[in-house]
C-alpha cells in the first residue's frame, strides 16, 4: 500500500520543554464570565506540550485550576478552540445539572474562559488562552495500579461517553490518553481540548488529520507516514 501523505509537517505534543514559561506573578482574571479569579503562576499543577496548568483561586478563596496556553497560529485553529470551548461553556448553563453536569456528560466543567498577558523581562509579553477548571483528584497517568473492573464499569464507559458527546457536535479530541482522563468526585472526566478540532459540514469523525498526536499514545501507522512525510521534505 503507499504510504499516508499528512498535508502538514507532523507536530509532536505533550513535550513540557514547550509549555508555557510563566513569570511567577498573581494575574487578576474574570474571562467570560462575571466571578473574579486570581491565577498563581508560581503554583504550578502540571505541563505539557500545548499549556502550563496553574492553581487559581476566586474571591471566596476556593481553588481551581487555570491552564494557561499557547493561542493557535492559524486563523481555522483559533475558531476551532473558541467553538470547542464554547461549548464546553454552554453546557454550565443549558444542562441540566449545570456545574454537575460532568457526572453524565464526563466532560470538564470550565467555570471561565479568556485571555490573560503574562510578562518575562528575556521573553517580553505573552497573550495565552486561559481556561479555568475544578482541581481534579489527579489523571490516569498518576495511577500506578487500574483494576480490570474499573477500566471495564467506569473508565471506558465514562470515557466513550464523552467521546459521543463530542461526536455529536462535530468535535474531534484528538488527544485520548491517560493523562487527559481525570478523576473528579468519583467521575471519569475528559479534559485537555488543546489540539481539538470541529469538522467541516459534510464530514464525519472518522476524517481527520493525523499530524498532531503524543508518542507513546498514537497509531504506528500515523507516526511512520509523520516520518516519511519530514524525510520527503528534508
Amino acid at each position: 500500500m503507499p504510504p499516508t501523505v499528512v498535508d502538514v509537517a507532523p507536530t509532536v505534543v505533550d513535550l513540557s520543554a514547550t509549555s508555557p514559561v510563566l513569570s511567577g506573578r498573581d494575574i487578576p482574571f474574570r474571562g467570560d464570565g462575571e466571578r473574579d479569579f486570581v491565577l498563581h503562576t508560581a503554583r504550578i499543577v502540571g505541563a505539557g506540550g500545548q499549556g502550563t496548568v496553574v492553581e487559581a483561586t476566586d474571591e471566596q478563596g476556593s481553588v481551581y485550576a487555570a491552564k494557561l496556553a499557547w493561542q493557535p497560529h492559524s486563523v481555522r485553529d483559533r475558531q476551532a478552540r473558541r467553538r470547542v470551548l464554547g461549548f464546553l461553556r454552554s453546557l454550565m448553563t443549558d444542562h441540566p445539572l449545570g456545574a454537575n453536569h460532568y457526572k453524565r456528560t464526563h466532560l470538564m466543567p470550565l467555570f471561565a474562559v479568556g485571555q490573560v498577558t503574562d510578562c518575562l523581562p528575556e521573553l517580553g509579553k505573552t497573550t495565552y488562552d486561559v481556561a479555568v477548571m475544578p482541581l481534579c483528584e489527579g489523571s490516569y497517568a498518576d495511577r500506578a495500579l487500574v483494576s480490570f473492573r474499573e477500566l471495564r464499569d467506569t473508565v471506558i464507559p465514562h470515557g466513550a461517553e464523552a467521546l459521543h458527546l463530542l461526536h455529536e457536535r462535530g468535535i474531534v479530541h484528538r488527544d485520548v490518553k491517560p493523562k487527559n482522563l481525570y478523576r473528579l468526585h468519583g467521575a471519569v472526566v475528559l479534559g485537555d481540548f488543546g489540539i481539538s478540532s470541529v469538522l467541516d459540514e459534510g464530514r464525519d469523525t472518522s476524517a481527520t488529520r493525523v499530524d498532531r498526536r503524543t508518542p507513546g499514545y498514537s497509531p504506528h501507522s500515523s507516526v511512520v507516514a509523520g516520518v516519511m512525510y519530514s524525510s520527503e521534505m528534508a
